[in-house]
């Protein structure tokens, strides 16, 4: 396993990384699914600890995931270890507050995580989305906490989550954060890209949903378009639309060409093409057993070349 440094802190992670939100299980939220399908406990925490084992040392998870259940798993997985560090985040959740961003309920959430976490400390604790209210109005009132936050020991570093070049370029002067969270992959690789958010805001980016939710494995069939339980969110993600599992099996497959056809040589290829950029310090895929790990990790030693960035990306910008 490889390992890269997160910008100024002197945290060196693993460039594969996991993202939890896959074992956090079913959940909603206004009535409109947010987890994933329920999971099995006993297969998750094998998973994490063959995780660390293979050299993974870095977990993200959130306050939302599964309420708190993601958490709840890493804390009984990692209780007394120290060699592996945790992200989670606050904002997603708003349980009883006027705002998820009010200083009170930041401060719950720290310590209900911590608790979940069995953790004295969160390494890195994220903004988990840019809505801050109306005109930014609990914007300031939020980073202030997080910096209390920081100075008393509670969190070792701030992390901005965000969805769109506006709010990272909007925020990252206000909250000033050591790192910032994006989605990156094949189909969609703009803020990582040269050029792109992360360089222009100066910042190194931790990568989520580099399979798009492993429909860039293969896994899923146009034919045949999967079918979600009620609280699992891609269930409503238009990514599993007939239209778009057709596109993209048409894109695979000229994929499938160079870099061979399995589910596991695509996954490893559509990993290695994030970790290809220099903004990025590492990827998280998700993940729900030891198979999946295995396959994950693997990327870790795969090197695409210059001709082979270029061919998947012709891939990915041609019309269908």
């Amino acid at each position: 396993m490889k390992y890269r440094k997160i910008n100024s802190t002197g945290i060196e992670v693993s460039e594969v990384s996991l993202g939890c939100w896959t074992i956090g299980g079913k959940s909603w939220d206004n009535g409109r699914s947010t987890g994933y399908a329920d999971v099995n406990k006993k297969d998750a925490i094998e998973a994490l600890l063959f995780a660390r084992e293979l050299g993974v040392n870095h977990f993200d998870t959130a306050d939302s995931y599964g309420f708190g259940n993601s958490e709840r798993l890493l804390g009984g997985a990692f209780e007394n270890i120290n060699d592996v560090y945790i992200s989670t985040k606050i904002g997603n959740n708003g349980g009883t507050s006027e705002h998820p961003y009010k200083s009170m309920h930041i401060r719950h959430q720290c310590e209900q995580s911590l608790e979940n976490l069995k953790r004295e400390f969160v390494d890195i604790y994220y903004f988990h989305h840019p809505y801050f209210g109306n005109n930014d109005m609990y914007l300031d009132e939020a980073v202030e906490t997080m910096c209390k936050l920081k100075k008393e020991g509670k969190i070792r570093y701030i992390g901005l989550s965000a969805y769109s070049d506006g709010d990272f370029e909007r925020l990252c002067p206000v909250i000033k954060p050591d790192i910032i969270q994006a989605e990156g992959n094949m189909a969609q690789a703009r803020f990582i890209k040269k050029g792109g958010t992360a360089e222009r805001v100066g910042l190194k980016a931790a990568v989520t949903s580099p399979l798009i939710m492993g429909i860039l494995t293969g896994r899923y069939a146009a034919e045949k378009p999967p079918y979600f339980l009620n609280g699992d969110h891609r269930k409503e993600d238009p990514r599993f639309s007939k239209e778009f599992l057709v596109l993209t099996e048409k894109r695979l497959e000229k994929i499938k060409q160079r870099f061979g056809g399995s589910n596991e040589e695509l996954t490893r290829t559509a990993i290695s093409y994030v970790l290809s950029f220099d903004s990025v310090c590492c990827v998280m895929p998700g993940f729900r057993n030891k198979k999946q790990i295995l396959t994950n990790v693997s990327a870790s030693d795969m090197k695409l070349t210059a001709e082979d960035i270029e061919y998947i990306e012709k891939v990915f910008s041609e019309e269908i």
